[in-house]
């Protein structure tokens, strides 16, 4: 019978909590409470069948529920033993569950993506700053989480603050900051030494005229050296009017796609002892679901078990 744990999830993140699930194939439930929303968790020999918010009704899918606390670093946990008033997988379209060790991989990927938002908006210790004072209508314009984030906003504040004093989902915070920016509400946040309030004004005057200048002579400067490029390189081989331009977008959803199922290939050999013999066996487990199989425009992917190792390709290759 599996022991009662408890704990943070600042000491122990919700990815090791489902490879500890998967590892010691537990069942019964975890219990997963942030900012005073609740969530449990029902477990099955490793796999997570079902989850119910706040104790009611309610059963969102268990994948997305995952994504979205793993990137919460506030809050408590609680694996419970089986007890004989759980559910189950009822009411659950997908009652086999899905493995703990692959919703673990799904939350690793999750985590280096909202690292990356972070890395892109200046850090977690980047100071975000007021750009200028908004008019009333402008702000009734704004989404309430928007208006939150503005008014924690003072210049002083780190990211990583503003995600725990919002108690908002991090990747909502950076969306809020990306509409304040859109707004000239927001200044983009900058990294290192703490800008005085009081000397800003004077180099953003400073500053302001060697942008007037810049912007009055760089377009020349950019139409002379391109006249230069184009006359000496007109007619050459290196130029190719049919290039082939990929979406950076849908190339990363992909890769993610291809990752998912091949953690999914992994977690299956965990269990089994084995790799799959065909793709068709890891939604008969549980692992993925149907529409994992193929991309995002119904091509199937392509896998064949190597003895010890396993090729799988997507189909765009």
């Amino acid at each position: 019978m599996s022991l009662a744990l408890e704990g943070t999830l600042s000491d122990v993140g919700l990815c090791d909590l489902l490879r500890l699930i998967a590892r010691e194939k537990r069942s019964g439930a975890l219990c997963v409470t942030i900012d005073g929303h609740g969530y449990r968790f029902t477990l099955d020999d490793g796999r997570i069948t079902g989850v119910r918010c706040g104790g009611g009704p309610e059963r969102p899918a268990v994948e997305p529920t995952i994504l979205l606390l793993v990137r919460h670093r506030r809050g408590a946990f609680r694996l419970e033993p089986p007890r004989a008033d759980d559910p189950g997988g009822e009411g659950d379209p997908s009652a086999v569950g899905l493995h703990a060790e692959m919703l673990a991989g799904a939350g690793d990927m999750e985590l280096v993506r909202l690292a990356e938002r972070f890395d892109r908006a200046g850090g977690e210790d980047s100071r975000p700053m007021r750009d200028a004072f908004p008019k009333p209508r402008q702000m009734e314009a704004l989404e309430p989480d928007v208006r939150a984030v503005f008014a924690l906003v003072n210049g002083e504040r780190t990211l990583g603050e503003l995600v725990v004093r919002s108690r908002l989902d991090p990747l909502r915070v950076l969306d809020a900051l990306v509409v304040l920016a859109s707004e000239s509400l927001v200044k983009r946040p900058t990294t290192g030494a703490r800008a005085s309030l009081q000397v800003r004004p004077f180099v953003d005057r400073a500053a302001g005229a060697w942008r007037d200048w810049l912007a009055a002579t760089l377009p020349l400067a950019m139409l002379f050296v391109w006249l230069l490029l184009s006359g000496g390189s007109s007619g050459g081989a290196g130029s190719d009017p049919f290039a082939i331009h990929r979406d950076p977008l849908a190339a990363a959803r992909a890769a993610h796609e291809v990752e998912r199922l091949r953690a999914a290939v992994e977690a299956h050999r965990f269990v089994e002892g084995r790799f799959p013999e065909r793709l068709q066996t890891l939604v008969q487990g549980g692992y993925v679901p149907a529409s994992a199989l193929t991309d995002a425009r119904g091509r199937p992917y392509y896998y064949a078990r190597r003895g010890d190792e396993f090729v799988l390709l997507s189909p765009e290759r």
